[in-house]
């Protein structure tokens, strides 16, 4: 077993790039250690959607909600609703959590609170309490 300190990003990164038994949560915190390391968010994104892609990984909606959650703190809101289209064209399914950033960035947005309330209209209909699909 590997044991990392709190805010090692280098070796975590490190310990990512040698292990040859990866899951998608290892690679969710590589994704966090390189953002944390001040990688741009989007191209942090890449490097782990190229990860699970050479460990024949599906990326999980919660390392895509990681990636939200990143571009929500550093990113104009049009990056947060542009990444929620790439995960419903990746077939990702879009869960409370994307769904409440997605909000966020409509609200942020001139003119966005009209597709917010929409959203949020939408979401009250649904039973499961998730996002439409488009």
């Amino acid at each position: 077993k590997v044991h990392l300190a709190d805010g090692d990003n280098a070796a975590c990164l490190e310990v990512l790039k040698r292990s040859t038994s990866v899951n998608v949560r290892m690679i969710s915190m590589g994704f966090t250690a390189e953002v944390a390391s001040g990688c741009a968010v989007d191209t942090a994104a890449v490097h782990a959607l190229q990860a699970c892609a050479n460990h024949q990984l599906v990326p999980t909606s919660r390392l895509h909600n990681n990636v939200l959650s990143s571009l929500d703190k550093t990113s104009p809101p049009e990056a947060v609703l542009a990444w929620i289209a790439r995960m419903r064209d990746s077939g990702v399914d879009v869960d409370r959590v994307a769904c409440n950033i997605q909000l966020k960035a409509h609200c942020a947005m001139d003119g966005g609170l009209e597709p917010a309330v929409e959203l949020l209209t939408s979401m009250m209909r649904d039973t499961t309490g998730g996002p439409p699909t488009p």
